[in-house]
């Protein structure tokens, strides 16, 4: 997961395949594709603070080629985790 700012995250294909979900008090949207389930990123409840992608699923981009940087262990994730990973 890369964390990119509010105004620089441009989806140029495949939109409409994309479906919203939102839980609990519904301020984080959070983006699924329509066929195949996976997880393609979150708009975080403030929308000042930018969006959460899975670089996994964007196509041709292989995360490993990005080393160094942080990951985050979506299985034991805590939430003073963020806070390493966007400083």
């Amino acid at each position: 997961m890369v964390f990119v700012g509010a105004g620089d995250l441009e989806i140029v294909q495949g939109k409409k395949d994309l479906t919203l979900y939102q839980w609990n008090t519904g301020q984080e949207e959070h983006f699924f594709c329509s066929h195949c389930g996976i997880y393609t990123h979150h708009q975080h409840a403030d929308p000042r603070e930018g969006y959460a992608v899975n670089l996994g699923a964007i196509e041709g981009v292989n995360p490993a080629d990005h080393d160094p940087m942080p990951w985050l262990d979506g299985r034991n994730y805590q939430p003073a985790d963020f806070s390493k990973v966007r400083s």
